[in-house]
C-alpha cells in the first residue's frame, strides 16, 4: 500500500470538538449512576431514559475514537458507469444506535417530565423547558436514523463525466471540466474536523466535506483520489471498470 502525504493545511480537530468530546467523556459516567439510582428507587422509566443517553453519549465518543485512531475500514464499489465510495459500515451502525438512544431518551423525557415522573430535581418551569427540548431532539433525530439505518447513507459518485456527492439528504453534482479548485481548506470558513476537503466549480458553487476521515483512515485517500480523476483525464476511464476501487482501496494515487 502506498503511504500518501496528508494534505499540507489540514489540522487537527477544533477546540469546539475537543470540549465536545471531553464533555461526552465526562457525561457518560454520570448518565449511568442517574440510571442506576433511578433504578432503585424503582423508577424504570428513568432509568430508561439515562440508558439511552448513555448509549448515544458512547456512541459520539466510540465514533470520534475511531476516526481519531483511524480505524475506519474504505468501502467501494463499481458499476458500469462509475465507482462509489462510502463510509465506514461500522461507524454507520454506531451512529444509528446513537440516534435510536437519543429518541428513546428524547420522547421518554418529553412525555414524563411535565408529569413530574422523572427522577430528577427541577423546577416547573425547568421541566417546560427540557422537555420541548428533548422532543426537538428526538424529532430531529427520526430522519436522521431512517436515512442511517434503512436508506442508502452518504456516498461520492465518482464516472467519467464527472462526481456527485451525497450526504444524507440530497445530491451534488460537478462535472470534471467545471471544478475550479480542490482544496485541503474551506476558503472564508473553518472546518470542525480540520480535513475538509471543498470542490469549488468554475460558476463558483462550493461543496464543502468535513468528514473525509470516515471514509479511509484520516481522509487522505479521499482528498488525492479527487484530485487525481480531476486532474488526470486519461485516467476516468477506471472509474468504470474496476481499477479505481483497487486503486482506492491500495491508496495508490498520484499526488497532484
Amino acid at each position: 500500500m502506498t503511504t500518501l502525504t496528508t494534505p499540507s493545511r489540514w489540522r487537527g480537530p477544533s477546540k469546539w470538538m475537543i470540549a465536545g468530546m471531553v464533555f461526552f467523556v465526562a457525561a457518560v459516567p454520570f448518565c449511568l449512576n442517574w440510571a442506576m439510582r433511578a433504578l432503585l428507587n424503582g423508577n424504570a422509566l428513568t432509568s430508561l431514559i439515562a440508558v439511552g443517553l448513555s448509549i448515544s453519549l458512547c456512541g459520539y465518543v466510540t465514533t470520534g475514537y475511531r476516526l481519531y485512531r483511524r480505524r475506519v475500514t474504505p468501502r467501494a464499489t463499481s458499476t458500469s458507469d462509475r465507482t462509489i465510495v462510502e463510509p465506514d459500515s461500522v461507524s454507520r451502525r454506531i451512529m444509528s444506535a446513537t440516534f435510536c438512544g437519543l429518541i428513546l431518551s428524547g420522547f421518554l423525557f418529553a412525555v414524563l417530565a411535565p408529569q413530574d415522573r422523572v427522577d430528577l430535581e427541577l423546577s416547573d418551569g425547568q421541566r417546560l423547558f427540557f422537555s420541548i427540548g428533548a422532543l426537538l431532539v428526538a424529532i430531529l433525530c427520526v430522519p436522521a436514523l431512517i436515512g442511517s439505518a434503512f436508506r442508502d447513507g452518504p456516498r461520492i459518485a465518482l464516472g467519467s463525466q464527472g462526481v456527485d456527492f451525497y450526504n444524507g439528504r440530497r445530491w451534488t453534482t460537478f462535472q470534471w471540466d467545471e471544478i475550479q479548485a480542490i482544496l485541503d481548506y474551506i476558503p472564508d470558513g473553518k472546518s470542525n474536523t480540520g480535513h475538509p476537503i471543498t470542490v469549488i466549480s468554475t460558476d463558483d458553487r462550493q461543496f464543502t466535506l468535513d468528514t473525509p476521515d470516515s471514509y479511509t483512515p484520516g481522509g487522505t485517500a479521499l482528498f488525492w483520489m479527487l484530485r487525481y480523476y480531476w486532474l488526470t483525464s486519461d485516467a476516468r476511464d477506471e472509474l468504470t471498470d474496476g481499477r479505481a476501487v483497487t486503486r482506492y482501496l491500495e491508496s495508490r494515487f498520484a499526488m497532484i
